[in-house]
């Protein structure tokens, strides 16, 4: 689990604890039993830990935040549109709008080999990246203004610009 997927990780963690603590305990010396106030002590602690973690996490949702008009324009596209995204905004959007076609998302173990290092080719603008876009079936580009993938669509692919903010652009096959 820890070597297949990213998202797999924390499965290998909880596996591996109860079976890290087994062996570390066999070789501790027999503890007594702790006090009714060392107990009180740990529970006093979790709540004060629990707390201050509570009220230092952000609300809402992890991810992008895109500007009102572009989160409306990707969740009106319809159903099987494709975009060609990064690999940063691919959850956000499988989440926010669950209808389009991604190429990219943080789930790996989904791609194959070959389709994870066109990825790559891609966002890195390396050697046959222009070839790799155009034989994906995709539409729409959402990335970053000035990312290189981003200037390479507007300068040498001819990809328009269909509306932009701060933090992302998006960008229509010509």
């Amino acid at each position: 689990l820890a070597v297949f997927s990213f998202r797999t990780v924390p499965l290998a963690a909880i596996m591996l604890a109860p079976l890290l603590a087994h062996v570390v305990q066999k070789g501790l010396p027999e503890a007594s039993r702790p006090a009714t106030r060392e107990r009180l002590l740990v529970i006093a602690a979790v709540l004060l830990i629990g707390t201050a973690v509570a009220a230092t996490t952000p609300a809402g949702s992890p991810g992008p935040t895109l500007a009102k008009g572009l989160a409306e324009r990707l969740r009106e596209m319809p159903s099987g549109t494709g975009v060609l995204d990064e690999w940063d905004t691919g959850g956000y959007l499988l989440w926010k709008a669950p209808q389009v076609d991604l190429v990219m998302h943080g789930y790996a173990d989904v791609f194959t080999e070959d389709e994870l290092r066109r990825n790559v080719d891609i966002t890195t603008v390396g050697a046959g990246w222009d070839r790799h876009v155009s034989e994906l079936d995709v539409e729409y580009a959402l990335l970053e203004p000035d990312s290189a993938l981003t200037y390479a669509l507007t300068r040498y692919a001819s990809w328009d610009v269909v509306e932009q903010d701060r933090d992302y652009v998006l960008l229509q096959h010509p």
